[in-house]
């Protein structure tokens, strides 16, 4: 039944053939069970090209000197200091991923045959379907939203699947267009070195854009899984305009969260010559 629910939601929503990041959590179809690979699949029988993000924290090395900028969401660094990291080196044809915060989903992308993944060791997106590559080929350690970018020249989708806008990591990107510099994390490279990685801020609040993007979302129900669907390209625009006229709009509720207050203030301070 599922099935025959998911092919009417792609052609009603009209994203059927187009690509679409899908944020999902399959726990949003209970008391149904879904499977995850089952639900890719329909995607991709609907001609889609589907990309999720499949970030591996456990890549995150410590800071080195001269990489560890000012404002940039980890106070004076105490955290590592006195938690120690020592990560394996990514790479692109790995199939780690952070499974408790990605979900079921993501990981199904992710091992799927046909899947590319971006050349970022935190915070990758994995694709597949006729334009996966197109979608994920620009990602970088600094240019992670890259995928985004392409998504948007697409006139791709973005999918919360029983998610909500926490869950939207076009908001990262949209930051990036309101003109905030992205936070830096640190990663080893392939002959062991130290190097940065840009990655997102705090997400917690995403959801306080709700009323500002809902003349351009869809919802629909598929089972019991309440879809939220948004044009890739005019919601990073309309949250990149919001962002610059109401900066503060993208904290959450904690006052004490640094990476929220960093990133209200433009985010890290970089020098030209900091990613040479």
């Amino acid at each position: 039944m599922l099935t025959e629910q998911l092919k009417e939601a792609l052609e009603q929503t009209g994203i059927a053939g187009k690509s679409v990041c899908i944020h999902a959590s399959l726990r949003s179809f209970a008391p149904d069970k879904v499977d995850a690979n089952r639900l890719l699949e329909g995607f991709l029988e609907a001609g889609c090209t589907v990309m999720t993000p499949a970030f591996s924290y456990g890549f995150l090395a410590s800071p080195t000197a001269g990489y560890s900028p000012v404002r940039n969401g980890c106070g004076q660094y105490e955290w590592y200091r006195t938690h120690p990291l020592a990560p394996g080196i990514y790479s692109v044809h790995s199939k780690e991923i952070s499974t408790e915060d990605m979900g079921a989903f993501a990981r199904q992308v992710l091992l799927h045959p046909g899947c590319v993944r971006g050349n970022h060791p935190i915070n990758s997106f994995a694709a597949v379907g006729k334009d996966a590559r197109t979608l994920i080929g620009g990602q970088d350690w600094r240019h992670v939203y890259a995928p985004f970018e392409a998504l948007c020249e697409q006139d791709g989708w973005v999918l919360l699947m029983g998610t909500d806008l926490t869950s939207a990591t076009i908001l990262h990107y949209a930051e990036q267009l309101a003109g905030r510099n992205l936070f830096v994390r640190w990663a080893l490279d392939a002959e062991g070195k130290t190097r940065p990685a840009a990655v997102g801020s705090c997400s917690n609040g995403f959801e306080r854009m709700q009323p500002h993007l809902e003349t351009v979302e869809k919802r629909i129900m598929v089972g019991n899984s309440l879809w939220r669907l948004y044009p890739a390209r005019e919601m990073a625009d309309r949250a990149a305009a919001l962002i610059r006229r109401q900066p503060s709009v993208t904290r959450c509720d904690n006052p004490d969260c640094r990476r929220c207050s960093d990133a209200v203030q433009g985010g890290p301070v970089l020098t030209e010559d900091f990613w040479q």
